[in-house]
C-alpha cells in the first residue's frame, strides 16, 4: 500500500465518528484510532497461553536482567520449588479490589484451583489459579506492576 493511499484513509477517518479502523491485506495490516496512527508491516498474532506452573529446576535462568530476589533461607534448595508464571502480558493485581486483602501472601497454604492473583490484559481480569497444592514461599512481583509473558510470579513449595 502506498503512502498516498494511507493518507487518504487517515483523512477519511478524521471526517467520521469512527474511533478505530483496521485494514488487512495479504502481507499488510493497517490499524488506526483517533489520535494515533500506526502502520504495521507484519500481521500481529496474539495468543493467550494457558496458566502454567513449572519446576524451577526445569527452566534456565534468563540472560536479561530481571528483578531477582533471594530466598530468606540460603540453605533452602529450590530444586523442589515450583514457579507460577504469567500466561500473558498485563498488570498484576494481588487482590480483587484495592481495599480487599491479597489473595495469597508468603506462608499461605494453597489448594489446587485457588486464585493466586489477577492479571489485567486489555481491560479483562484474568484469574491465575494454582494447578497444585502447596505453600507460598515467595511473591516476586509488586501490586500494580506490569508483568511479561512467562515472568515468574510466585515460588511454591509443593505438599
Amino acid at each position: 500500500m502506498k503512502s498516498e493511499e494511507i493518507l487518504k484513509i487517515i483523512e477519511a477517518l478524521g471526517k467520521t465518528d469512527l474511533t478505530e479502523f483496521s485494514l488487512e491485506q495479504k502481507d499488510f495490516v493497517l490499524k488506526m484510532g483517533k489520535g494515533t496512527t500506526q502502520v504495521i508491516r507484519e500481521a500481529e498474532i496474539v495468543r493467550q497461553a494457558p496458566t502454567t506452573i513449572e519446576s524451577v529446576a526445569s527452566q534456565p535462568v534468563p540472560a536479561e536482567p530481571q528483578k531477582v530476589e533471594i530466598l530468606a533461607k540460603a540453605e533452602e534448595s529450590q530444586d523442589n520449588l515450583i514457579k507460577v508464571t504469567s500466561p500473558m502480558v498485563g498488570t498484576y493485581y494481588q487482590s480483587p479490589s484495592p481495599e480487599a486483602p491479597a489473595f495469597v501472601k508468603v506462608g499461605d497454604s494453597i489448594e489446587k484451583g485457588d486464585v493466586l492473583c489477577i492479571i489485567e490484559a486489555m481491560k479483562l481480569m484474568n484469574e491465575i489459579e494454582a494447578s497444585e497444592k502447596g505453600k507460598i514461599v515467595k511473591v516476586l512481583v509488586e501490586n500494580g506492576e506490569l508483568v511479561e509473558y512467562g515472568q515468574t510470579l510466585f515460588l511454591i513449595e509443593p505438599f
